[in-house]
């Protein structure tokens, strides 16, 4: 059994990233095998050492933008229908420069996982659903401790790199390749709420 993982990766390790490894079941739906915060990096790392998952989907920008505008595979995936901040912004640059960072580490991994790049919005979107709750409700089995907005985003990459290893989704190119689902991939219907 092929697992994949979904990391959230937050600008400052002050507040904690997300990591979620994951194997998407026949119907569609999620089943997580781990779930962790993690303020360095090295901390997400480890598990992912003991877990070794074949693809890794990070929600952040894995490269440096340019001075001004989006990188290209962003500016493809835009055109797509994508909803993307402009990397230019001081926030997405740090990121950017954490993301890097990690792509390193995990490039490093003995088993080589493909990594890739991802948006878990832009991700609901393209498959025509309202947003990330939208999505999260459909793929993940509801979780009454209602996880928060980094955990539904590391739930989504997840997800992403599930269908990566399917053949399920669009490359906007890049390196790491950004993916965003195939537009004609069927979401599971609803699951439940995680709304209060």
């Amino acid at each position: 059994m092929r697992l994949q993982a979904g990391i959230d990766l937050h600008v400052s390790p002050k507040k904690p990233s997300h990591l979620v490894v994951c194997r998407l079941t026949t119907r569609g739906l999620i089943e997580v095998h781990y779930k962790c915060e993690a303020h360095q990096l090295e901390d997400l790392i480890y598990p992912l050492g003991k877990l070794k998952p074949s693809t890794i989907a990070v929600d952040a920008p894995l490269s440096l933008p340019p001075l001004r505008g989006f990188r290209e595979a962003e500016q493809r995936a835009l055109k797509a229908g994508a909803r993307l901040l402009p990397p230019s912004f001081p926030s997405m640059v740090m990121l950017a420069k954490r993301g890097t960072i990690l792509t390193g580490l995990l490039s490093s991994l003995r088993w080589r996982p493909r990594i890739v790049e991802t948006h878990p919005t832009s991700a609901a979107i393209v498959t025509g659903l309202r947003g990330l709750d939208d999505l999260v409700e459909r793929i993940a089995p509801v979780d009454p401790q209602r996880p928060s907005r980094h955990e539904k985003e590391a739930l989504a990459a997840c997800w992403v790199a599930a269908l990566a290893e399917m053949g399920k989704t669009v490359s906007y190119g890049g390196s790491p390749e950004f993916l965003l689902p195939s537009p004609s991939y069927g979401v599971p219907a609803r699951q439940g709420s995680f709304r209060a």
